[in-house]
Protein backbone atom coordinates (compact mmCIF):
# COMPACT_ATOMS: atom_id res chain seq x y z
CA UNK A 1 0.00 0.00 0.00
CA UNK A 2 1.52 3.34 -1.02
CA UNK A 3 2.43 5.77 1.74
CA UNK A 4 0.00 8.67 2.07
CA UNK A 5 1.90 11.95 1.96
CA UNK A 6 0.57 14.98 3.82
CA UNK A 7 1.47 17.68 1.30
CA UNK A 8 0.72 20.51 3.72
CA UNK A 9 3.03 18.94 6.30
CA UNK A 10 5.82 18.64 3.73
CA UNK A 11 5.43 22.32 2.79
CA UNK A 12 5.61 23.27 6.48
CA UNK A 13 8.74 21.11 6.93
CA UNK A 14 10.33 22.90 4.00
CA UNK A 15 9.33 26.30 5.44
CA UNK A 16 10.91 25.41 8.79
CA UNK A 17 14.11 24.39 7.02
CA UNK A 18 14.03 27.58 4.95
CA UNK A 19 13.85 29.64 8.16
CA UNK A 20 16.99 27.90 9.44
CA UNK A 21 18.88 28.43 6.19
CA UNK A 22 17.81 32.07 5.82
CA UNK A 23 18.88 32.83 9.41
CA UNK A 24 22.26 31.21 8.78
CA UNK A 25 23.02 32.20 5.16
CA UNK A 26 20.74 35.14 4.42
CA UNK A 27 18.03 35.25 1.79
CA UNK A 28 20.54 35.40 -1.07
CA UNK A 29 22.22 32.23 0.18
CA UNK A 30 18.97 30.33 0.69
CA UNK A 31 19.00 28.07 -2.37
CA UNK A 32 16.37 25.40 -2.98
CA UNK A 33 19.09 22.76 -2.72
CA UNK A 34 20.23 23.99 0.73
CA UNK A 35 16.66 24.26 1.99
CA UNK A 36 15.65 20.81 0.72
CA UNK A 37 18.79 19.30 2.26
CA UNK A 38 18.08 20.96 5.63
CA UNK A 39 14.55 19.54 5.49
CA UNK A 40 15.86 16.06 4.70
CA UNK A 41 14.58 15.97 1.13
CA UNK A 42 16.15 15.93 -2.31
CA UNK A 43 16.37 19.19 -4.27
CA UNK A 44 13.59 18.00 -6.59
CA UNK A 45 11.08 18.07 -3.72
CA UNK A 46 11.23 21.86 -3.64
CA UNK A 47 10.42 22.03 -7.34
CA UNK A 48 7.54 19.60 -6.81
CA UNK A 49 5.85 21.66 -4.08
CA UNK A 50 6.70 25.19 -5.21
CA UNK A 51 6.64 26.88 -8.61
CA UNK A 52 9.91 28.69 -8.01
CA UNK A 53 12.47 29.63 -5.36
CA UNK A 54 10.69 32.94 -4.80
CA UNK A 55 7.41 31.06 -4.35
CA UNK A 56 9.05 28.85 -1.69
CA UNK A 57 10.54 31.87 0.10
CA UNK A 58 7.25 33.79 -0.05
CA UNK A 59 5.41 30.79 1.41
CA UNK A 60 7.96 30.64 4.25
CA UNK A 61 7.52 34.32 5.10
CA UNK A 62 3.73 34.10 5.00
CA UNK A 63 3.66 30.84 6.96
CA UNK A 64 5.53 32.27 9.94
CA UNK A 65 3.94 35.73 9.78
CA UNK A 66 0.43 34.25 9.72
CA UNK A 67 1.31 31.87 12.53
CA UNK A 68 2.27 34.87 14.68
CA UNK A 69 -0.86 36.75 13.61
CA UNK A 70 -3.09 33.77 14.47
CA UNK A 71 -1.47 33.56 17.91
CA UNK A 72 -2.10 37.28 18.44
CA UNK A 73 -5.78 36.89 17.53
CA UNK A 74 -6.29 33.74 19.59
CA UNK A 75 -4.60 35.08 22.72
CA UNK A 76 -6.42 38.40 22.69
CA UNK A 77 -9.79 36.81 21.94
CA UNK A 78 -9.33 34.39 24.84
CA UNK A 79 -8.46 37.19 27.27
CA UNK A 80 -11.34 38.11 29.55
CA UNK A 81 -10.59 41.70 30.62
CA UNK A 82 -9.38 44.81 28.80
CA UNK A 83 -6.05 44.70 30.63
CA UNK A 84 -5.62 41.01 29.81
CA UNK A 85 -6.22 41.72 26.12
CA UNK A 86 -3.53 44.42 26.12
CA UNK A 87 -1.12 42.18 28.03
CA UNK A 88 -1.75 39.33 25.56
CA UNK A 89 -1.10 41.62 22.58
CA UNK A 90 2.11 42.98 24.11
CA UNK A 91 3.33 39.47 24.96
CA UNK A 92 2.79 38.40 21.35
CA UNK A 93 4.74 41.40 20.05
CA UNK A 94 7.49 41.56 22.67
CA UNK A 95 7.64 38.11 24.32
CA UNK A 96 10.58 35.71 24.10
CA UNK A 97 9.23 33.98 20.97
CA UNK A 98 8.38 37.24 19.15
CA UNK A 99 10.53 39.17 16.67
CA UNK A 100 11.46 41.51 19.50
CA UNK A 101 12.48 38.65 21.77
CA UNK A 102 14.01 36.11 19.38
CA UNK A 103 17.02 37.36 17.33
CA UNK A 104 16.90 34.37 14.96
CA UNK A 105 13.30 35.12 14.00
CA UNK A 106 14.18 38.79 13.63
CA UNK A 107 17.11 37.98 11.33
CA UNK A 108 14.87 35.92 9.07
CA UNK A 109 12.18 38.58 8.79
CA UNK A 110 14.68 41.42 8.36
CA UNK A 111 16.14 39.53 5.40
CA UNK A 112 12.68 39.61 3.82
CA UNK A 113 12.12 43.29 4.60
CA UNK A 114 15.42 44.20 2.94
CA UNK A 115 14.68 42.07 -0.13
CA UNK A 116 11.16 43.44 -0.37
CA UNK A 117 12.59 46.65 -1.78
CA UNK A 118 13.71 44.75 -4.88
CA UNK A 119 11.28 41.82 -5.17
CA UNK A 120 7.65 42.87 -5.85
CA UNK A 121 6.22 39.54 -4.60
CA UNK A 122 7.80 40.05 -1.17
CA UNK A 123 6.93 43.75 -1.03
CA UNK A 124 3.24 43.10 -1.78
CA UNK A 125 3.09 40.27 0.75
CA UNK A 126 4.71 42.41 3.44
CA UNK A 127 2.27 45.25 2.80
CA UNK A 128 -0.71 42.89 2.96
CA UNK A 129 0.39 41.27 6.21
CA UNK A 130 1.28 44.61 7.80
CA UNK A 131 -2.27 45.81 7.09
CA UNK A 132 -3.71 42.65 8.64
CA UNK A 133 -1.58 43.10 11.76
CA UNK A 134 -2.57 46.77 11.94
CA UNK A 135 -6.27 45.97 11.54
CA UNK A 136 -6.09 43.27 14.23
CA UNK A 137 -4.36 45.56 16.73
CA UNK A 138 -6.71 48.43 15.86
CA UNK A 139 -9.71 46.21 16.66
CA UNK A 140 -8.10 45.31 20.00
CA UNK A 141 -7.47 48.94 20.94
CA UNK A 142 -10.92 49.95 19.68
CA UNK A 143 -12.56 47.36 21.94
CA UNK A 144 -10.41 48.39 24.90
CA UNK A 145 -11.09 52.10 24.38
CA UNK A 146 -14.65 51.66 25.67
CA UNK A 147 -13.31 51.35 29.22
CA UNK A 148 -9.67 52.50 28.98
CA UNK A 149 -8.25 55.86 27.93
CA UNK A 150 -5.50 55.97 25.30
CA UNK A 151 -3.39 58.93 24.23
CA UNK A 152 -3.91 58.19 20.52
CA UNK A 153 -6.71 56.81 18.35
CA UNK A 154 -6.98 52.98 18.16
CA UNK A 155 -5.30 52.86 14.73
CA UNK A 156 -2.53 55.19 15.89
CA UNK A 157 -1.91 53.11 19.03
CA UNK A 158 -1.77 49.99 16.83
CA UNK A 159 0.76 51.58 14.48
CA UNK A 160 2.78 52.83 17.47
CA UNK A 161 3.00 49.34 19.00
CA UNK A 162 3.94 47.71 15.68
CA UNK A 163 6.67 50.28 15.08
CA UNK A 164 8.09 49.67 18.56
CA UNK A 165 8.11 45.92 17.97
CA UNK A 166 10.01 46.31 14.70
CA UNK A 167 12.44 48.73 16.31
CA UNK A 168 13.25 46.42 19.22
CA UNK A 169 13.72 43.51 16.80
CA UNK A 170 16.16 45.56 14.74
CA UNK A 171 18.04 46.65 17.87
CA UNK A 172 18.33 43.02 18.96
CA UNK A 173 19.97 42.07 15.67
CA UNK A 174 22.17 45.17 15.37
CA UNK A 175 23.36 45.27 18.98
CA UNK A 176 22.71 41.89 20.65
CA UNK A 177 24.52 42.93 23.85
CA UNK A 178 22.05 45.80 24.26
CA UNK A 179 18.92 43.83 23.33
CA UNK A 180 17.85 42.92 26.87
CA UNK A 181 18.37 46.46 28.17
CA UNK A 182 16.44 48.01 25.27
CA UNK A 183 13.56 45.54 25.60
CA UNK A 184 13.38 46.01 29.39
CA UNK A 185 13.30 49.80 29.05
CA UNK A 186 10.55 49.58 26.46
CA UNK A 187 8.43 47.26 28.60
CA UNK A 188 8.74 49.70 31.51
CA UNK A 189 7.47 52.43 29.19
CA UNK A 190 4.51 50.29 28.12
CA UNK A 191 3.64 49.49 31.75
CA UNK A 192 3.37 53.23 32.41
CA UNK A 193 1.60 53.99 29.13
CA UNK A 194 -1.08 51.29 29.35
CA UNK A 195 -1.15 50.79 33.15
CA UNK A 196 -0.84 47.00 32.92
CA UNK A 197 1.33 44.42 34.69
CA UNK A 198 4.06 43.15 32.34
CA UNK A 199 6.59 42.04 34.94
CA UNK A 200 6.40 38.36 33.96
CA UNK A 201 7.69 39.30 30.50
Amino acid sequence: MPKIVDHNEVRQDIAAAAKTVITRDGLAGATVKKIASAAGYSASIGQHYFESRDDLLAFTFEHFARKDLEELRNRTQAAASVDDKLIAAIKCLFGSSSLAGDPDRAIMFLNYFASGMAIPMFRELQAQLYCEYLDTLTEIFDGCSQTKHFELTPSEEAAFLLALSDGVALAGVSAPAEAHRVRSALLKTLIIRYKVDLHDL
